[in-house]
């Protein structure tokens, strides 16, 4: 592969950026591609530079003989991210899976108009129902909580109907029987997952399971190219760790959300103050992607709450909570695609 990613640390003693396996506390993570002094890159602010012609930054082999770390010069201690001073890129950039909507790569759309100006944009990719309305989510990025890899692209339609979540939904799912290509569950909720994965599962769990199921022809049904090997998976709701990922960088703020075996295991949201399985209010009503104006609607994810209790959003007032198997509520199915779709800008 002409383009291969590496992570290097910036240690301020040794003054250079070197391969290291664990992030130490006070190193600065950048990321660089296979690059000759003769590379060009990028700045923040648009402008095109040759590595070579920059004094502020020099070429030094790393330990890897196919990669070169950057030399910076007079960086303070601290966690400063050179990623966001400085995107090295290779000239053959055709090479590279870059996402594009209309005429804009994804890169560019962030670096003009930030997460604000990207999630929620409403996009038709040709592998998809037309009839539904389908928004970008969340882009991957370099550990991404679900394992894609960076660059992955997450799409989420509006409501498409709605549905209980009662014993014939998820009755055919068990830790014992777990299958990915079954259920998703685990892959979109990895912290629930690593407690979970060996012990009896709750209704709620199984619950879950079935709206991380990307075979439920409720869903599945919006995927009109069955072929089409861009598109990974497709499931009924994004899972708690998305949701909250996707508004946290939405709205530059630091929501979370957190696995808790009390009272029941499970998930609880965190805002502001500590974490809670029902906070009034937390979502801005004015975002249609996150909010859902038709109706509450279901998250992929237990809630720490009540061993049948499954995660929402309240769709009219933005609160995040919880509620029972038995409820009717909203479906927002959320599609997985891989980096380098070209998707078409809806005005």
């Amino acid at each position: 592969d002409s383009y291969i990613e590496k992570v290097y640390y910036y240690n301020q003693n040794d003054g250079i950026l070197a391969v290291n396996s664990e992030t130490p506390a006070l190193f600065n993570e950048v990321q660089v591609a296979n690059i000759t002094s003769d590379t060009t890159y990028t700045t923040v602010e648009g402008e095109t530079k040759r590595l070579a012609e920059d004094t502020n930054y020099k070429l030094e082999q790393a330990i890897d003989i196919n990669a070169y770390a950057i030399q910076v010069n007079n960086l303070p201690q601290g966690r400063q991210t050179v990623q966001k001073a400085y995107d090295v890129v290779l000239g053959n950039e055709e090479d590279v899976p870059v996402t594009k909507i209309g005429n804009k790569t994804v890169d560019q759309i962030l670096a003009e108009e930030g997460y604000t100006g990207l999630y929620g944009k409403q996009v038709k990719y040709s592998g998809l129902d037309e009839s539904t309305t389908w928004r970008v989510f969340y882009v991957a990025g370099e550990n991404d909580e679900c394992g894609q890899e960076k660059g992955t692209i997450y799409l989420k339609a509006d409501q498409i109907g709605s549905t209980t979540l009662g014993t014939w939904e998820r009755g055919t799912y068990t830790a014992n029987s777990y299958n990915a290509e079954k259920t998703l569950v685990g892959e979109v909720n990895p912290e629930w997952y690593a407690a979970r994965k060996d012990e009896t599962w709750n209704e709620n769990e199984k619950a879950a399971a079935y709206l991380c199921d990307p075979s439920v022809e409720m869903w599945r049904g919006k995927v009109v190219d069955k072929t089409d090997e861009n598109i990974k998976w497709i499931m009924g709701a994004p899972s708690t760790e998305m949701y909250m990922k996707s508004y946290s960088q939405y709205k530059n703020n630091n929501y979370d959300s957190g696995y808790d075996s009390t009272p029941t295991p499970g998930y609880k949201y965190k805002t502001t103050g500590d974490y809670d399985t029902f906070i009034e209010g937390a979502i801005d009503t004015s975002s249609e992607m996150y909010k859902n104006t038709n109706q509450n609607w279901w998250i992929a994810s237990p809630a720490s709450e009540h061993s049948a209790h499954v995660c929402l959003v309240y769709g009219d007032v933005g609160g995040l909570d919880t509620n029972g198997l038995a409820s009717l509520y909203g479906v927002c199915p959320v599609v997985c695609l891989k980096s380098g779709v070209q998707l078409e800008l809806v005005d």
